[in-house]
């Protein structure tokens, strides 16, 4: 079967940014173990001015150059961008990651499309903070979330949170199957350094990571060797340059310089570096879907604070695999840091719980299995029995 994912892809593998690039590295690496699978992913890819094509075992890799120009004529060059490339494949299923310019073009082929939405786009705009993009790049952003969701024949939800939000519109036949994690993070060996927390994610409203060094002052009180260490971009754009700037001013009239340290964008060995040496991983975000960092932490064996948000709590069993509190909630976020800092037993045990929960369900090649079921049903094919050296149970799916 001729498989094409669309969807971001990044140009290192060993410097992945965003957690639907994480996904796509992390499906298409477990779709590969299965011999009926000819394997392509479609992307766009920026700083390049001609198609760039890259070949192994059953997987090709097709970059076409992104157009970043008008808002509406850009969306437009690529989803045809996309759209022909796709056609030229000749695909028996396509896999199109989030609502966008790569489902649009693919309801275009007429052929047999399947969705995994990744994000609630509509609810993700309202922490915009410029009027620019919260009304006009929001508003498009919104107006093709609803479109994709509408006219999918087939979604694949990673999380219950998706169902939930999109009950009303959503008609299409649907697929609960969550995020796969690399096999990496599950066999990361424990060096915890003590009073030392990671945050991951994009350095953005959205994260609230304001809130959570307005939280570190607090914990610093009580634990005042604390370590944050923030793995994300901050590069400015219209959101992040006033943003950062927020951030700075209240680190230096507080004096937190000695308690944090701004890593930047991280390479995926980098990154398994900063879960094995961290003690919890934090993320107070205003709004998530299925974070892939907290996916992670709990692969590694690491307890996790977050918000109750979104679809946060399909993911962290309060006090049992991590500690969950309001969102905005500044003394309840310190709290619950200070808590767990100062109780090793606790923390070691919720890190011990998540591993368990994550290599039941997040194993990437049991969400691979899940998935290529996916395709077969679609395309209305039984699934062969035996097409990997290494088959695996990918358990029930749910329609």
């Amino acid at each position: 079967m001729k498989v094409v994912i669309a969807g971001p892809y990044p140009k290192n593998v060993e410097k992945i940014r965003g957690g639907v690039e994480a996904v796509v590295v992390n499906l298409t690496e477990g779709l590969q173990h299965f011999t009926d699978l000819d394997l392509h992913v479609v992307t766009l890819q920026g700083g390049i001015q001609q198609e760039r094509t890259v070949s192994s075992d059953r997987l090709t890799i097709h970059y076409l150059p992104r157009a970043s120009r008008l808002s509406y004529l850009t969306f437009y060059v690529n989803r045809q961008r996309i759209k022909k490339k796709i056609t030229n494949i000749a695909p028996n299923i396509i896999h199109a990651q989030a609502a966008g310019v790569y489902a649009e073009a693919a309801f275009q082929t007429n052929c047999p499309t399947i969705v995994t939405l990744h994000g609630i786009i509509h609810r993700e705009v309202k922490t915009y903070r410029s009027t620019f993009s919260r009304l006009y790049k929001g508003w498009c952003r919104v107006r093709r979330e609803q479109s994709c969701v509408k006219n999918a024949r087939h979604i694949i939800a990673i999380s219950p949170y998706i169902l939930e939000e999109f009950e009303n519109l959503i008609s299409a036949d649907t697929y609960l199957i969550e995020n796969p994690i690399a096999d990496k993070f599950f066999t990361l060996e424990d060096r915890s350094q003590p009073d030392q927390i990671l945050f991951a994610g994009l350095i953005i409203p959205r994260k609230q990571v304001l809130e959570l060094l307005q939280a570190m002052v607090e914990v610093r009180r009580s634990v005042p060797t604390v370590q944050l260490r923030l793995a994300g971009d901050q590069r400015s754009t219209i959101d992040r340059g006033p943003y950062f700037a927020e951030l700075q001013e209240l680190i230096a009239e507080e004096c937190l310089g000695k308690n944090l340290r701004f890593l930047g964008s991280l390479s995926e060995d980098e990154l398994l570096k900063e879960y094995a040496e961290c003690s919890l991983l934090i993320l107070p975000s205003v709004q998530e879907t299925a974070p892939m960092v907290i996916m992670q932490a709990m692969a590694a064996g690491k307890a996790v604070v977050a918000t109750r948000v979104g679809g946060i709590p399909h993911l962290v069993e309060d006090g049992r695999t991590g500690l969950l509190v309001d969102s905005g909630d500044v003394p309840a976020l310190a709290e619950a840091i200070v808590r767990l800092l100062k109780n090793d037993t606790l923390r070691t045990a919720m890190g011990q719980k998540g591993r368990e929960v994550a290599e039941r369900r997040f194993g990437a090649k049991a969400i691979a299995e899940k998935t290529r079921e996916v395709y077969y049903r679609v395309a209305g094919c039984a699934v062969p029995v035996s097409s990997s050296k290494n088959c695996v149970d990918g358990g029930e799916l749910k329609k």
